[in-house]
C-alpha cells in the first residue's frame, strides 16, 4: 500500500516539470516562426542584397551633341532655282528635212547638281499628231520615243507622245541643255510641237516650263549655214553672175576699140 501511494506521489510531481518542459518548446516554437517566416520569403522572393545606383544624368553638353543633327541624318534638298524652256527660232534645212533645237536653261540663281543615278533636267519634246509622224522625226541626240496613256488605258493601247531627252547630273548657272531634231519639212511642224522641261530644282516660276516651237527657216544671208541642194542653186546663180558681168565689160572694152580705130582710119589722108 505505501509503495502504491509513492508511485502516485511521483507520478503527480513529475507532471509540473512535464508542462514547463511543453511550455518552454511551445515557446522557443513561437520565437522560432519570425525567422522560419523570414527563410521561406527569402527563397521564394528572392531581393537583391545591394540596389542599383541610379544613372547619372548627363551633361549640357553631352544633351546638346545628342540632339544635334548628323550629317547622316541630313537630307538633300533640291536646288531652288528657275528652269526655262528655249527654242532656237531658226529651222535649218538638211538633206532629209529640217533641223530644229530646244533646250532647257538654268536661269539662276543656283547651279543643279543631281543625285547619282539621276538627270539634273529632263527635256520633252511632244508632238500633238499621232502617230506616223513621230516615226518620221529623227532625234540627233538619241532620245527614245516617250508615251501617253489614253483615257481607256489599257482597253487602248498607249500612243507615242514624242521623245524624252535626260540631261547629265549637273546644270550651272547659265548653261543650257540642248538637243536636236529633224522633221520632214517645216509644214510638219504646224501640227503642234513643243518643248517641255522638269528637273531636279524646286522651280520658283514653273510657268516658263513649256513652250511651243515656233522656228522660221534660215536664209542665205543669215550667219547660220544653209546645206544641201539650196547651197548649190545659190552658187551657181553667183558663178553665173559674175561670168555674165565679165562679159559685159569685155565685150564693152573691145566696141570702144573698135570705134577708135574706126575713127583713126578716116582721119587718115
Amino acid at each position: 500500500m505505501k509503495s502504491h501511494l509513492r508511485l502516485v506521489l511521483i507520478t503527480l510531481s513529475s507532471v509540473p516539470i512535464a508542462l514547463a518542459a511543453t511550455g518552454a518548446a511551445a515557446a522557443a516554437t513561437t520565437l522560432d516562426e519570425p525567422a522560419h517566416t523570414a527563410l521561406v520569403h527569402t527563397l521564394t522572393d528572392p531581393t537583391p542584397s545591394v540596389l542599383p545606383s541610379p544613372s547619372p544624368s548627363p551633361s549640357p553638353s553631352t544633351a546638346a551633341s545628342a540632339s544635334a543633327p548628323t550629317n547622316s541624318n541630313l537630307v538633300a534638298q533640291p536646288p531652288r532655282t528657275n528652269l526655262t524652256a528655249v527654242v532656237d527660232p531658226i529651222a535649218v534645212p538638211v538633206r532629209d528635212g529640217v533641223r530644229i533645237r530646244v533646250g532647257a536653261r538654268n536661269s539662276g540663281p543656283l547651279s543643279i547638281t543631281a543625285p547619282a543615278g539621276q538627270p539634273a533636267v529632263i527635256l520633252s519634246l511632244d508632238i500633238v499628231a499621232c502617230c506616223s509622224l513621230i516615226f518620221k522625226v529623227r532625234s540627233l541626240g538619241g532620245c527614245p520615243i516617250g508615251y501617253r496613256y489614253p483615257p481607256d488605258w489599257p482597253t487602248s493601247p498607249e500612243e507615242p507622245r514624242g521623245f524624252d531627252c535626260s540631261s547629265g547630273r549637273t546644270l550651272r548657272v547659265g548653261e543650257t541643255y540642248w538637243q536636236s531634231f529633224v522633221f520632214p519639212n517645216l509644214s510638219s511642224l504646224a501640227s503642234g510641237v513643243s518643248v517641255r522641261i522638269s528637273g531636279y530644282a524646286q522651280d520658283p516660276k514653273p510657268s516658263d516650263n513649256t513652250r511651243d516651237v515656233v522656228v522660221h527657216l534660215a536664209s542665205p544671208g543669215s550667219t547660220l549655214p544653209v546645206t544641201g541642194a539650196k547651197t548649190i542653186s545659190v552658187a551657181g546663180t553667183g558663178l553665173a553672175l559674175v561670168f555674165a558681168g565679165a562679159m559685159a565689160i569685155w565685150y564693152g572694152r573691145r566696141r570702144r576699140l573698135a570705134q577708135s580705130v574706126r575713127s583713126e582710119t578716116k582721119g587718115t589722108p
